[in-house]
């Protein structure tokens, strides 16, 4: 079976918002076929909004494609990378063997984000706080695995800066 191109994100080019949920259903689709497990991750940036009024739209477009070059460095192949809003990325890992390998992703993401980008002369500093929710239930759907990594994201956000939370098992 082939799909068509998912639309790409104009700005980082990532997938879109859409193209993901649709990556993400068809993924739980083949959970029936072969069982597994698969992790969706939020990412927050902390203080992009600071960054965009800061230094304008030009420098925040190119933090945005830096930092989604970071993200793309520390997720294997298989993995999904996309767009989430202004502040936002989302990560999809296929075959996760338990939350803890999950759980290393999301702060390898931290770690990559923590890290200052030269810009224009200027270093620019961000974190990250990640929520994550694993499942391997096919008859789930993404919205549902959505909701669970949002709560997880607002754990973490609530513990502070560089922190990575996974939501409970279904």
């Amino acid at each position: 079976m082939t799909y068509a191109t998912p639309p790409l994100d104009s700005r980082s080019g990532l997938l879109s918002r859409v193209s993901f949920d649709q990556v993400v259903e068809r993924a739980l689709a083949g959970l029936a076929r072969r069982p597994s497990n698969l992790a969706v991750l939020l990412i927050d940036l902390d203080s992009f909004e600071s960054v965009k009024q800061r230094f304008g739209r030009a420098l925040t477009n190119v933090v945005r494609i830096a930092e989604s070059n970071r993200l793309m460095a520390v997720v294997r192949p298989s993995d999904t990378v996309a767009r989430a809003g202004d502040n936002g990325f989302l990560i999809l890992c296929t075959n996760v063997h338990r939350g803890v390998d999950a759980r290393r992703v999301g702060q390898r993401v931290i770690d990559a984000t923590e890290r200052p980008f030269d810009v224009g002369g200027d270093r620019i500093a961000l974190g990250a706080c990640v929520g994550i929710a694993v499942t391997r239930d096919a008859a789930t759907n993404a919205s549902i695995v959505f909701q669970r990594a949002d709560l997880a994201l607002c754990e973490a956000k609530r513990r502070g800066s560089g922190r990575v939370a996974i939501a409970s098992p279904q």
